[in-house]
């Protein structure tokens, strides 16, 4: 996957348990309406976040995942598109006046933005300006998760009402090193328009330890509804590749290289 540095013209720019619905609330990120095209999308972070974006990276053509992806262990329900989008990562965001953006008082390691490309009955744009806006995720840089996680659920408590929360836990045999359990605890929140929030934490206990290590927090903002766009993303992309592969053997029909 190529990594290509992103410059922008600012002036034109287990199971999981469902939560109740949040105070009658859409859930937005950062105000910026779901579907947002991505011009549209970093004009707003930069214009009404104060947010600077010269740094951000762009990627073309990546794999998308739905809502719960990073929700739960049990991923086999989820959809995963490959080549289906487009995604801005920002590191350690800072404003235009190079100070730290947080959340909720908290550094962030990163915020990852995810794009998938317009599919409509004219077709499948893979313009990156016709992308429209599905999912967000906060990769948080603290140092102790399950203060922070409890912390960061009490806050979005306030804001959207009581979540429903998940524990799940995985193990690992490993050969030639240490079996681990992997953990995972999460608490959503469901919105108007089928939008949702959710925190959830990972992390390992190693096999005669107590400690907890190789500890993430995340805030994941998205919709859920995604997931039957992305299904037909797939299944548009798929029939898009499949007509490319007929148009190109029909041009090679008389081509014997190598035969």
């Amino acid at each position: 996957m190529k990594k290509v540095f992103l410059v922008v013209a600012m002036v034109f720019l287990a199971t999981v348990k469902m939560s109740a619905l949040a105070d009658e609330k859409e859930i937005l990120f950062r105000n910026i309406p779901w579907d947002t095209s991505t011009d549209d999308f970093l004009y707003s972070l930069y214009i009404n976040d104060n947010i600077q974006i010269m740094d951000m990276c762009a990627y073309a053509a990546i794999g998308l995942s739905d809502w719960n992806a990073e929700l739960t262990f049990n991923n086999d329900d989820s959809i995963y598109v490959k080549n289906g989008g487009i995604e801005f990562t920002l590191s350690n965001p800072t404003n235009i006046d190079g100070e730290n953006i947080d959340l909720a008082g908290y550094s962030i390691s990163d915020i990852d933005m995810y794009f998938m490309y317009k599919n409509s009955g004219e077709g499948i744009s893979l313009e990156p300006a016709d992308a429209i806006f599905y999912k967000a995720i906060y990769r948080m840089k603290v140092v102790n998760t399950k203060d922070v996680y409890n912390d960061l659920v009490k806050k979005m408590t306030n804001i959207y009402g009581t979540p429903k929360k998940n524990k799940e836990t995985r193990k690992h045999l490993v050969l030639n090193a240490k079996d681990y359990v992997e953990y995972k605890e999460s608490a959503q929140w469901i919105g108007n328009n089928k939008t949702t929030v959710y925190v959830v934490r990972n992390y390992r206990i190693y096999e005669d330890s107590k400690t907890e290590s190789e500890a993430q927090l995340k805030v994941v903002y998205t919709r859920t509804d995604a997931t039957a766009e992305l299904k037909n993303l797939q299944i548009n992309l798929d029939k898009e590749a499949r007509k490319k592969e007929r148009e190109k053997a029909e041009k090679n029909k008389n081509n014997y290289n190598g035969l």
